[in-house]
């Protein structure tokens, strides 16, 4: 099945680079601009350059990664997405899915971290080919990285060639999946922290195939426990984390944050030298978070800034417990068009389908069946299977979208 994406084309005027000099490594990304025309958003130093490169083939290597594959899907190989790369003035921020979009990953580089000036405030796409793959293994313990991103192009090139990106096509599913993940992160609350031996430990100790069932995370004097048992944290898919072995030994602490409601997503936070490394697990491998749909309701009845929530235009700092804005030029109308149950729920509405009784609640007739929905402090419920299936746990159903946009 051919993967949906909402194509942008980008105009570009320079090659960006990446060589090896004198013993140091430099990086000029060019982007597009984002939503302005052609601002240069950052140019400077990466300072400990050995944990921005191993952090920068990690996301490279997260977002090559396809960590499930349906049963009724012939594997094959997915083409990578771009990284997303945010400067915000303070910070610069790298962030990748899986192909299969159940992990979410972000690189974040502090001002301790970056040696340079920032000129704008933007958002672009940078390509992570085999050559700069093979220069970000070669950067050592006292290298820095000289980043550049901006004006006009999204390029790498390096001293063996160079690569160019001319069109960028986000795929949906990131889209949604960026919504998605900031909502599941702004509901978490830290569980558990691990030094960097406790974290060496821990990670090597991961099962190397995938996991069956539920496991679970117990504290234990010289660290975690993983368990069958139903007490303590629990993961889904937790062979996932793997991926981060290489930092671990980089890293001074490893932070747990597990949600406080709903599924249990779980999000695990590599403290660097300046820079902080995230990586979000979906409640289970089977699952991407472009699937969860719980910003539909945002889509459908809330203001421009929930709106721009829900087509990933905030992200979610869980170490500042604050958002951030991404600056991602797509039109709301081509994201909303993507969303099948909220295109539902308008046909729906059109149809006049919706009608409410005098207790408040609401009838709604869908394929000649009449569901009833109700508001309940826990949220809305509706008497369709999808509700009786996932009880709100994946977003609400056309019905409840439905109502709730007739009655806004």
């Amino acid at each position: 099945m051919a993967t949906t994406a909402i194509e942008q084309v980008y105009n570009y005027v320079a090659d960006s680079q990446f060589t090896v000099a004198e013993g140091r490594a430099r990086l000029l990304l060019q982007t597009s601009g984002g939503i302005a025309s052609h601002p240069r958003l950052f140019e400077g130093w990466i300072s400990h350059g050995r944990p921005g490169a191993a952090s920068l083939l990690t996301l490279g290597r997260i977002a090559r990664t396809r960590f499930y594959t349906p049963p009724a899907m012939v594997a094959r190989i997915v083409a990578a997405a771009d990284p997303i790369a945010t400067a915000d003035g303070e910070n610069v921020r790298f962030e990748v899915f899986s192909p299969c979009n159940g992990v979410y990953a972000r690189l974040d580089l502090g001002p301790s971290a970056l040696d340079g000036a920032f000129f704008a405030v933007g958002t672009t796409n940078v390509d992570f080919g085999p050559h700069i793959r093979e220069l970000l293994a070669l950067v050592k313990d006292d290298g820095r990285i000289f980043l550049s991103m901006g004006p006009d192009d999204i390029a790498i090139a390096t001293s063996g060639g160079e690569a160019v990106e001319r069109r960028v096509r986000l795929p949906v599913r990131w889209i949604k999946g960026l919504a998605e993940v900031q909502v599941a992160q702004s509901r978490m609350e830290l569980d558990m922290e691990l030094d960097r031996g406790e974290a060496v430990s821990f990670l090597r100790s991961l099962p190397t195939v995938p996991s069956r069932g539920s496991i679970y995370l117990q504290r234990i004097a010289d660290g975690l426990r993983i368990s069958r048992s139903p007490e303590g944290t629990e993961v889904g898919g937790i062979e996932r984390l793997r991926v981060l072995r290489d930092l671990a030994s980089m890293a001074t602490r490893l932070r747990i944050y597990r949600a406080t409601s709903g599924d249990p997503a779980t999000a695990w936070v590599l403290d660097l030298p300046g820079m902080r490394v995230h990586a979000v697990l979906s409640p289970d491998r089977a699952r991407g978070f472009s699937g969860e749909g719980e910003v539909l309701g945002q889509l459908a009845t809330h203001g421009d800034g929930a709106k721009q929530s829900a087509v990933g235009r905030l992200g979610y700092d869980l170490h500042e417990q604050r958002f951030f804005a991404r600056e991602l030029p797509f039109d709301l109308a081509k994201v909303e068009a993507e969303q099948p149950r909220l295109r539902a729920a308008r046909r729906l509405v059109a149809d006049r389908a919706v009608r409410f009784l005098a207790n408040g609640e609401a009838v709604v007739r869908s394929s000649e069946v009449e569901h009833r929905v109700r508001w309940a402090e826990d949220g809305p419920h509706c008497t369709c299977p999808w509700f009786a299936r996932y009880a709100g746990r994946r977003g609400p159903c056309k019905h409840v979208l439905a109502a709730e946009l007739t009655r806004a």
